[in-house]
């Protein structure tokens, strides 16, 4: 059983968690819609939290989120393709039975740690 880690934020999680992981187009992928996932819950955390600082930055939301939850994936199910040295993308919904929270942090503290 392979593990995956995928970022959202606090806000996106119990949505989630009913209804898993949906995939959507994001900047690395060329708006093919995809689950970015990555081998580390710290790495996911910090992505989530980079993702919405900038969408937060470019006005795509009116603020940054309260925190950032790492998602672990169970992708024994899926089809999982390497994009990077440490990014994996599913092109396909994970359903909730496959993740669960693993590890969570708080907006000021994501902002400590990550920020450059």
């Amino acid at each position: 059983m392979i593990k995956l880690y995928h970022g959202t934020t606090t806000e996106n999680l119990e949505q989630i968690l009913n209804e898993g992981l949906k995939p959507c187009p994001n900047w690395d992928s060329d708006h093919i819609a995809v689950i970015s996932l990555t081998i580390s819950a710290d790495k996911a955390l910090r992505e989530a939290f980079i993702a919405d600082k900038t969408k937060a930055e470019l006005g795509e939301k009116r603020k940054v989120a309260t925190g950032y939850v790492a998602i672990e994936v169970d992708t024994d199910n899926y089809q999982v393709e390497q994009w990077q040295v440490d990014e994996w993308w599913i092109k396909e919904p994970v359903s909730a039975n496959d993740i669960g929270p693993v590890k969570s942090i708080d907006y000021e503290t994501a902002a400590r740690l990550f920020a450059k």
